[in-house]
């Protein structure tokens, strides 16, 4: 993974990086990748060093979801199998939350602009990931907010909480507000707006 990284960080630009099904990368790993790939990476030119990121079955969780929010052009991200679970949860509504925003810095009421979280985000695949209706409320809270405002497809299947009776409601709710979004949660579902 460090060289990897040191390739990013030295100007490497891919199309895909498929990581999937690689226990050994760790959550740390791949907030590191994160890093590599976040604020000040693009300097110069607006391409992305990866735009499509496939952690799918790595042990990537609430640091990844932290670090790779600030990712400079990550178009794709799939963590299909990754355990998530409610920390993980927190972090990705938080990111989702922080679009946009300013920060305080350190408590002098300045606002200094933050780099936008989830800028160029199209498609994010979190299937079986652990989520729980809970946390499914706060991820789609955060994207009928406005969170990850060019997201185009969500794919939430798997989760626990997807059988939850509460879930169809908090679907048509996240529908209502951004109704371009595809919401894929069981095989073969969704077709923009239409409710199956």
């Amino acid at each position: 993974m460090a060289a990897l990284q040191g390739a990013i960080l030295g100007g490497a630009r891919l199309a895909l990086l498929c990581l999937m099904g690689n226990a050994a990368v760790s959550d740390a790993d791949v907030a590191a990748l994160g890093a590599a790939l976040g604020p000040g990476r693009c300097k110069g030119g607006s391409e992305s060093a990866v735009a499509h990121l496939d952690v799918s079955g790595t042990a990537a969780g609430p640091q990844a979801v932290s670090a790779l929010s600030l990712a400079e052009g990550l178009c794709h991200l799939s963590m299909v199998g990754c355990q998530l679970g409610a920390s993980g949860a927190t972090a990705l509504a938080s990111s989702l939350e922080a679009a946009g925003r300013g920060s305080t810095d350190c408590g002098k009421n300045e606002s200094s602009p933050v780099a936008p979280r989830w800028a160029e985000l199209r498609e994010l695949c979190i299937s079986g990931t652990g989520l729980g209706i809970e946390d499914l409320k706060a991820v789609f809270g955060a994207l009928a907010a406005g969170g990850a405002p060019k997201l185009q497809s969500l794919e939430v299947g798997a989760n626990p909480g997807t059988r939850e009776d509460v879930f169809q409601e908090l679907l048509g709710s996240l529908r209502d507000a951004r109704p371009q979004l595809a919401v894929y949660w069981r095989s073969g579902d969704d077709l923009g707006t239409q409710v199956q």
